[in-house]
């Protein structure tokens, strides 16, 4: 338990069981990379990659991957807590169905991060199991030591009375979202709360039970973590008004595990409650013990409170900090698991700070400094009016209106429903995520209600996720982020202008159709590189009707004719859109109507 020893990928943990495939996920999380999100329906959809700079190189494997999920994958993040990716892409387009931002219902920030996902074995009359993530790190590419919990099970014909919570999340979350959530991906919400109601979880070695608290749902539940004899708080952020609740719930407080900056933020009474204030080693806040300019993403994210209760040990997880609005106030909507075990089988409080901890080498005693940093109080004043400010444009209504220029020309108006105003920002600039920076413009003349244009756009260049970055007036202080704004009149062939931008030629198109068929070895040979370059050795004849694709595809129905039936969709959008002949060979067009017909979809 809790050993640094035994690490996870994130993506691995989404990642198919053997014998299953994914059928419907849910995510939650405070901030969300979208870059980060791109690479996630790869390893749902098990197209094998590892590498993110393999990833990032095979835009086919991501466009497969997204046909496969995104329908039936859906992630919940805090409005406004979208980042800015660092680079570019005209894919990210392809996720704006699957973002959904969230206002929570009270002041306060929707923090939870969880994921749940919905496998079935196809050979076992759809034979379903479900994967819960409790997590406390975002969806992005941070690389701090944080903490998850993973559960496996099988959901049953009753309800679980533990898990009753979390399931009703679940379902509340289309009430909180900023847009309307789609009947379809509200109905696969509905049926994965239903089904985790009724899951019996595989628990960890140690534990007896689980049991799942959700903060801030409800303004009268108000909630703590159950405590006697022992305490050890693991959080990066503290108040001093809820480690004195927890600490007065403990006859023996133990430890308390945070960051540097927030322990010197504490009181001396404070800290004096736990006979042991401990931080990351220096090392072990940076990777390699190497610095980092980007601060944030290092050094402590987990969540942990330990208990004892008699004889038994209560390890609590998730996106929980010990702070008033979490815990106090019932402000954020929170996520705990609670594993209840035997104090004599875990000794969780002696693995984390006594002599068995295997913590040990990563953790130091606190040393307060001498004296309190001076407090820059313009700073101060420009990171309040930044916030400020992010919050106004995040709270309103704003919208895209595209205007077709041309044949591939459109022009995006962005669009406020009222007038605002932007206190101490100095300037303000917007730019669709799909491209760089350089295309930013000026969005202040928003504040007086008129409409600002980002012309001459491509079709492949139009989406709805805007990046906006605000300037402090006084200090030149910036900050960015992104919003998934609703857009009217969006090019009808845009996905198809992506597909075709990614595709670049007909040895793409082949490597395309076995990523679609998910059978390398049907199609003679490996696939041509990522970029849709290569001679395509093994693929057949040059006009895509050779004897190893004719092969692969009977094989296909043969033995899996779902499959054909699922590409067809895409196939029939490649085929029936403005494709040039080097793309989609006129032949393969006759051949994949006799599929069609062989599998009873001929009159569709």
């Amino acid at each position: 338990m809790l050993d640094p020893d035994h690490r996870s990928l994130y993506t691995s943990a989404l990642t198919p069981p053997d014998g299953y495939v994914f059928d419907a996920a849910v995510a939650t999380t405070f901030s969300l990379d979208p870059a980060s999100l791109l690479t996630i329906p790869v390893h749902i959809a098990a197209l094998g990659m590892e590498r993110s700079e393999q990833l990032e190189g095979d835009g086919l494997s991501l466009l497969e991957s997204l046909r496969r999920t995104a329908r039936r994958t859906t992630v919940f993040a805090q409005r406004g807590r979208m980042l800015v990716p660092s680079r570019s892409s005209l894919m990210y387009s392809l996720l704006e169905s699957m973002v959904v931002e969230v206002k929570p219902p009270r002041p306060g920030v929707f923090h939870p991060k969880i994921w749940l996902l919905r496998f079935v074995d196809p050979h076992e009359d759809g034979s379903v199991l479900l994967r819960l993530m409790i997590l406390s790190r975002n969806l992005t590419a941070d690389r701090s030591w944080d903490v998850a919990l993973r559960l496996e099970g099988r959901p049953g014909k009753r309800y679980v009375g533990p898990n009753r919570d979390l399931g009703l999340l679940l379902r509340d979350l289309p009430k909180w979202a900023f847009e309307e959530v789609s009947a379809e991906r509200a109905a696969t919400l509905g049926q994965l709360a239903d089904e985790l109601r009724k899951t019996r979880w595989e628990l960890p070695e140690g534990f007896d039970s689980v049991r799942f608290h959700v903060l801030g749902r409800s303004r009268e539940r108000k909630w703590m973590p159950t405590s006697r004899t022992g305490l050890v708080v693991i959080s990066p952020f503290c108040s001093d008004e809820a480690l004195s609740v927890l600490t007065d719930l403990s006859s023996k407080p133990a430890a308390l595990v945070s960051r540097p900056e927030t322990l010197a933020d504490l009181s001396d009474s404070t800290r004096a409650r736990f006979p042991k204030c401990l931080t990351l080693h220096e090392a072990a806040e940076t990777e390699d013990g190497e610095g980092s300019e980007v601060r944030d993403t290092l050094g402590l994210h987990a969540k942990v409170l330990i208990t004892r209760v008699g004889k038994d040990n209560h390890v609590y997880v998730g996106s929980a900090n010990a702070t008033s609005a979490a815990l106090m106030r019932g402000h954020n909507i929170e996520v705990m698991a609670e594993l209840v075990g035997r104090w004599t089988a875990l000794r969780a409080i002696e693995r984390v700070v006594g002599s068995e901890s295997k913590l040990g080498d990563l953790l130091v005693d606190f040393d307060p400094p001498e004296e309190a940093p001076a407090e820059d109080k313009a700073a101060r004043e420009a990171q309040k009016a930044l916030e400020v400010a992010r919050s106004r444009l995040a709270g309103m209504a704003l919208s895209i209106v595209c205007e077709q220029l041309d044949d591939d020309t459109w022009d995006l108006r962005l669009r406020a429903p009222s007038t605002f105003r932007l206190d101490g920002i100095g300037r303000a600039t917007a730019w669709p995520i799909s491209l760089d920076q350089e295309h930013q413009v000026d969005i202040m003349p928003l504040r007086y209600g008129k409409d600002v244009s980002m012309r001459r756009l491509s079709t492949v260049s139009v989406t709805g996720l805007v990046a906006f970055e605000l300037r402090a007036r006084e200090t030149g202080a910036t900050l960015r982020f992104s919003l998934n704004l609703p857009v009217r009149g969006l090019p009808a062939d845009r996905e198809a202008c992506v597909v075709r931008t990614v595709m670049r030629n007909r040895d793409g198109f082949l490597r395309y159709l076995m990523l679609l068929f998910g059978d390398v070895a049907a199609f003679g040979g490996p696939p041509p590189d990522g970029n849709g370059s290569g001679s395509g050795g093994g693929w057949g004849a040059g006009d895509g009707s050779g004897m190893p694709l004719i092969e692969g595809l009977t094989r296909a129905f043969c033995r899996d004719p779902d499959r054909l039936r699922d590409a067809d969709a895409t196939i029939r959008k490649l085929i029936e859109g403005d494709f040039e002949e080097e793309i989609v060979p006129a032949r393969f067009r006759v051949m994949w109507e006799v599929f069609r017909d062989a599998l009873g979809m001929g009159d569709r």
